[in-house]
């Protein structure tokens, strides 16, 4: 993994680590209402899972700023905050699913042999179940 080029500051760290996991939800959100009504376009998958790509490097970049668990409790009004163990959720929830993504869903489309253009993809509810059930599991991750 390619270090920073300079050392985030504790509230750096912890937007990056918010924001970037508010993003991640929320398409996962997305994706899953969608894939739950029907079939999806393999597109949403990929960007999906670039997008929880650059999430898991962004946590695994701001956990290790010095002095974010005590920032972070100074911050946020929840007792029992534990940055660490909030982390660990989320990273092996998010790779849980991004990995499911690049084992089950092809990461190129086909072409129409007539244009020579991308095909329109798309994968059914049937075949993405699984993904619903990780996506549940990383959609209920701590925040």
């Amino acid at each position: 993994m390619a270090m920073p080029s300079r050392v985030k500051t504790t509230s750096e760290a912890f937007i990056d680590i918010r924001e970037s996991h508010k993003r991640a939800v929320k398409n996962t959100e997305n994706l899953r209402a969608a894939s739950a009504a029907g079939p999806t376009p393999l597109g949403a998958y990929l960007l999906l899972q670039r997008e929880l790509s650059r999430a898991l490097v962004t946590w695994a970049e701001s956990i290790v700023v010095p002095g974010l668990q005590p920032w972070a409790v100074s911050q946020v009004s929840r007792q029992g905050l534990n940055m660490q163990l909030e982390h660990g959720v989320m990273d092996s929830t998010g790779t849980a699913l991004r990995d499911w993504i690049i084992v089950n869903i092809p990461n190129e489309s086909t072409t129409r042999p007539e244009s020579g253009r991308p095909a329109d993809v798309l994968i059914s509810s049937v075949d993405t179940a699984d993904f619903r059930a990780l996506a549940d599991a990383f959609i209920a991750t701590i925040e």
